[in-house]
């Protein structure tokens, strides 16, 4: 930005100890009236709505680290343009109970609004000053899920959407929040049907 050193801040969860702690915060006052304001439909709401007296979170600041021989393994979660790395809380929490460390990356500038230990906040700047890429990222050669609409809305003025733009080489199976409900309703029913046929033979529910 400008020749400026571009600030990054990352959250991580992780499994942790029961604690009493402090529930980790879900946004600053800063970053909630900014988040809020870029939804004309929430307008009503008070700005400080998403802050931790308002928004309950079920991760607590600073917990114990479980311990587990060999480390745990970590999912980086990046979340999408506009969006705050807090977005992801829940999707986070659910990983770290299940045992893997998470790290949320915050992606200053073009996230609407970030907030650093010293108090600053800066908001999004992405596609200022030509600072949209234009070049396709590089190639992925690591395993990994995506979560959500990568193709974007239709774009009514038919410009090109950045994500074709800038990740041409990605393809395949992506994996949507919908896709994965589906999948764990089928996984219910069919071990719902196992346990009947089960018991209905005379074989002890091994639950």
């Amino acid at each position: 930005m400008d020749g400026r050193s571009r600030e990054l801040r990352v959250s991580l969860w992780y499994p942790a100890a029961k604690t009493k702690g402090t529930a980790a915060p879900y946004v600053t006052p800063q970053e909630s009236a900014l988040i809020l304001k870029g939804f004309p439909q929430l307008k009503d709401l008070p700005p400080d709505t998403l802050t931790k007296t308002k928004t309950k979170t079920y991760a607590r600041a600073d917990a114990p680290a479980l311990p587990n021989k060999g480390g745990w393994p970590l999912v980086v979660m990046s979340p999408g343009m506009t969006m705050p790395r807090a977005t992801l809380t829940s999707l986070a929490e659910e990983f770290a109970s299940r045992g893997y460390v998470v790290a949320g990356i915050e992606h200053t500038y073009e996230s609407v609004a970030t907030t650093f230990p010293d108090g600053r906040t800066v908001t999004f700047e992405a596609g200022a000053g030509g600072q949209t890429p234009t070049t396709p990222a590089k190639p992925i050669t690591k395993p990994f899920m995506m979560i959500g609409n990568p193709r974007q809305q239709p774009v009514t003025s038919g410009a090109p959407r950045s994500w074709d733009l800038f990740w041409p080489h990605v393809t395949g199976r992506l994996e949507t929040l919908a896709h994965r409900h589906r999948c764990r309703a089928r996984e219910l029913r069919r071990l719902r049907r196992a346990r009947s046929a089960a018991r209905h033979a005379g074989v002890p529910d091994q639950r």
